[in-house]
């Protein structure tokens, strides 16, 4: 298993958009993945569960995964989260 953390940085935290690509993201590999936010877990391919988090721009965010491939899913996500400039710029 393996961990990495990571800040949100996007305007809008983790809004509908950025779960859905989270879940896009993920469903190309094949370990499992959570996310930890303080003291609640959601599994990474379930866009309600990644909602129920209710994180926001500024937050630090636990990823889990593990799996066959656990450190490049962690790796596309850590660059996912990196990337807060386009996300920034897409309004819903």
């Amino acid at each position: 298993m393996c961990m990495k953390r990571v800040e949100v940085k996007f305007n809008n935290g983790l809004n509908m958009l950025a779960c859905v690509r989270i879940v896009n993201i993920v469903s190309k590999f094949r370990s499992r993945v959570w996310l930890q936010k303080d003291d609640k877990v959601a599994d990474s391919r379930s866009v309600i569960e990644l909602l129920s988090l209710g994180i926001g721009r500024g937050d630090r965010v636990n990823l889990f995964a593990d799996g066959e491939d656990e450190d490049k899913v962690l790796d596309a996500l850590q660059k996912f989260f990196a990337d807060s400039e386009t996300m920034n710029k897409i309004t819903l």
